[in-house]
């Protein structure tokens, strides 16, 4: 629960400098960039501190753009906010089934926020699709919570989770 504290705390005070720009540019298309801004300032953060670790540990260019991509089916959402996901993470934390039925069933701001924290993966992968960016990365957003790559896609996908899990 500290590691949700800590998060919480540096999402409020998230921010890009100007070689924050220069790494994300080096790394994805502009059309890309121009999605990755959609993002909420405290998701750009946390992509781009994944993406760092990922190219400081020595991935591929590939596995560094899905870190920068990865939380991208989130930016589709304005109810997502930092209140609603610590709720959505703690409601997923202590009352699983209870979270479900609110993501599944539930109506107003905060099920649709819970809707699009479980989702966001398939929601991001899809929207990637549709600008026709790499399979292999649209595979490792698509399944970066959970579910199974293919196998030549398992390794990135296991460092991908760990990064995630990091920032």
């Amino acid at each position: 629960m500290l590691k949700r504290v800590r998060q919480f705390i540096r999402g409020m005070f998230a921010r890009l400098v100007e070689n924050d720009y220069t790494f994300i540019a080096d790394y994805l298309t502009k059309p890309e960039f121009a999605l990755f801004k959609t993002m909420s300032r405290y998701d750009q953060k946390h992509a781009l501190n994944v993406a760092r670790y990922l190219a400081e540990d020595g991935a591929g260019t590939p596995l560094v753009r899905a870190g920068l991509l990865h939380d991208i089916g989130k930016a589709e959402c304005p109810e997502l906010t930092l209140i609603r996901r610590s709720v959505a993470v703690f409601l997923e934390w202590q009352a699983p089934a209870e979270a479900v039925v609110l993501a599944e069933k539930g109506r107003g701001r905060l099920a649709r926020a819970m809707s699009v924290h479980r989702d966001h993966p398939a929601l991001g992968a899809a929207k990637l699709d549709s600008l026709n960016v790499d399979g292999y990365i649209v595979a490792l957003v698509r399944w970066h919570q959970n579910g199974e790559a293919a196998p030549e896609a398992e390794a990135d996908l296991e460092l991908l989770r760990a990064a995630d899990e990091l920032f």
